[in-house]
Order: structure tokens, then C-alpha cells, then sequence
């Protein structure tokens, strides 16, 4: 009943394509994951993406649900990929490709692998964010 429940949360966010305030932002430079709540005030500007980057690798190894929602400030230019890969060196493999992204969210509720990230293949405009909400039975993750 547990598992069923779960499904049914991760479906419901995967279909609303809100953004999740217990969601953290994806960080857009290497280091530690930033703890900003998606939809947060974003001061330093960790985690908007405003060129052809890739995200710090994020660890969903223990998770069993994983949700992304991408979404830019207004409108964008730009081509956005959700990869995962079994460590963090790779190999990274496509999990969704989001073209030009927009102020109303995309959500996805992603197999489970070892690591995740956000790759900007091709960039031409628009600040761009991604967040993350992973969890282990009802333990948030991020």
C-alpha cells in the first residue's frame, strides 16, 4: 500500500507541472548541492543556468522516487537534457530533452539510476533552473 501510495504522489506531480517548494534547485557549477528550495530567492545565482553547462551530479542511488521540473525565468532559448549515469564519471545517457523551456514548469518523475544531472546542450537566452525532489520511502532526499 506504501509503494502505491508513492506512485500515486509521483504521478500527480509528474502531471501537474508545478513547481514543488520542498524541491531544491539543481546547482548550475561544481561543488556541493545548494539547498535552495525551487521557487526560492536565488541571490548568487547558483542555480540558474545562463549558458552551455552541466549541473553538479546529483546522488538518487538510495531513491525510489525521483521528480525534475525544469522551467526559465520567462521565456528561453535553449536546448536542456535530464541525463543519468551509473557513476559519476559516466556513461551519462538521455533521460528527456526540453527545448526552449518556459516559465510554466515541465516535471518528470525519472527511473531510478545512481546519479542525475542537467546538461544545456545548446544555450541562446533565458535564465534557466532545474530542481530536484528525490525520495527514500518518506524520507525526502532532496
Amino acid at each position: 500500500m506504501k509503494k502505491l501510495m508513492v506512485g500515486v504522489l509521483a504521478a500527480i506531480l509528474y502531471v501537474s507541472g508545478s513547481v514543488d517548494a520542498a524541491m531544491l534547485m539543481f546547482k548550475a557549477t561544481a561543488g556541493s548541492p545548494i539547498q535552495i528550495r525551487c521557487g526560492d530567492t536565488d541571490t548568487a545565482g547558483d542555480g540558474t543556468f545562463a549558458a552551455a553547462v552541466t549541473s553538479l551530479a546529483y546522488d538518487i542511488s538510495t531513491a525510489d522516487v525521483i521528480n525534475i521540473h525544469v522551467y526559465s525565468d520567462s521565456t528561453s532559448s535553449a536546448t536542456v537534457l535530464i541525463e543519468e549515469a551509473p557513476a559519476t564519471g559516466g556513461p551519462w545517457g538521455t533521460v528527456a530533452t526540453i527545448t526552449d523551456p518556459s516559465s510554466t514548469a515541465i516535471g518528470w518523475s525519472i527511473p531510478r539510476a545512481n546519479f542525475v544531472r542537467i546538461r544545456i546542450s545548446s544555450y541562446s537566452s533565458g535564465n534557466i533552473h532545474a530542481c530536484i525532489a528525490a525520495w527514500t520511502g518518506s524520507a525526502s532526499k532532496y
